[in-house]
């Protein structure tokens, strides 16, 4: 029972951060939560893939100037490299609920 409420807010918060219009890495930490219940998967990756770029474009805490350099690489992922790697994470999980249903079709 556990499994499957924790398997249902992840699958849940997972979709909403994908499709979300505006979104922020530490609005990771709903998704994160009930994984923390569950047998590791690949989406486990998408999240991380997708925490990670959050991070780095958005340099949570930050209190003083950053570096030309430094603010130049956030601007860049958080205006583009960000939304398409949204896209692309999106995609994978389409792909993978695909292959899990043909997955469980497969079965006797």
């Amino acid at each position: 029972m556990l499994r499957d409420a924790a398997g249902a807010a992840a699958l849940l918060t997972v979709a909403w951060l994908l499709t979300a219009p505006y979104s922020l890495p530490w609005y990771d930490l709903a998704a994160w939560a009930p994984f923390m219940l569950l047998a590791a998967t690949a989406t486990d990756g998408l999240l991380l893939a997708r925490t990670t770029v959050l991070v780095c474009a958005y340099v949570p805490g930050r209190a003083i100037a950053l570096p030309d350099a430094v603010d130049g690489f956030a601007r860049t992922l958080r205006g583009t490299v960000g939304p398409y790697a949204g896209i692309a994470l999106l995609l994978g999980a389409a792909w993978l609920g695909l292959r899990a249903r043909r997955d469980t079709r497969d079965l006797p």
